[in-house]
């Protein structure tokens, strides 16, 4: 779908994601975006779900900054009242479903347990037990076996009788999370006890999901 930010017509959104990630990445972290871009972002905000709460009493500047847990780099709004709050572009491209947010959110929700699990299984384990690759932890991707994540999710859902629409998200920059502790608390408990995670390199985690792609097709 096509797209027009700033007086810039975009053929697809694609497009227009490739060159709003040219403007991020030419920037330092902690760099202030200049006038031409910074005009840009203010016009592709206009997109963004929650604009109003983003935007907020108005955007003085922006400024690239550095996620905290998974260390991407992402647009920071300064506004004119001092305060500041980061925001995903991607957002303000592709529309996301309750389903899609809710399920980000989860992931988010457990990712302290992953990056630990990560970190203790690199201390003992080397080698990829699919590829045989040497693991470190820019290669090395925590996978879920049987029981995989989508099915502990619904089984959490079903234990609780909850429903994915009913559960308050809270949008934190590029991050989503559950807005009630208590529920995030119940989901991560409830992960921590019925998952199997183990420890595989990118490259075979990228072709076990187009091998399931594949085989949805069929």
């Amino acid at each position: 779908m096509a797209i027009t930010i700033d007086g810039m017509f975009f053929p697809s959104r694609e497009i227009a994601a490739a060159h709003i990630k040219k403007i991020r990445d030419k920037y330092s972290i902690g760099e202030s975006l200049n006038k031409n871009d910074s005009r840009f972002m203010v016009d592709l905000l206009r997109f963004h779900p929650d604009s109003k709460s983003k935007i907020g009493e108005g955007v003085d500047f922006f400024t690239v900054e550095i996620e905290r847990v998974y260390k991407n780099k992402h647009f920071m709004i300064h506004r004119v009242d001092g305060s500041r709050i980061d925001f995903s572009y991607l957002a303000c491209l592709h529309k996301k479903t309750v389903n899609s947010a809710f399920i980000k959110a989860a992931r988010r929700e457990i990712s302290d347990e992953i990056i630990s699990f990560k970190k203790g299984t690199l201390a003992r384990q080397y080698f990829c037990p699919i590829s045989a690759i040497e693991l470190h932890s820019k290669n090395s991707h925590v996978d879920h076996l049987p029981p995989f994540f989508a099915d502990i999710l619904k089984g959490w859902l079903k234990k609780e009788d909850y429903k994915p629409e009913t559960i308050v998200l809270l949008c934190i920059g590029t991050d989503t999370c559950f807005s009630s502790r208590e529920i995030a608390s119940s989901w991560q408990f409830y992960h921590l006890e019925h998952s199997n995670l183990r420890l595989i390199s990118i490259k075979s985690h990228k072709e076990n999901h187009a091998r399931k792609n594949n085989l949805s097709r069929v």
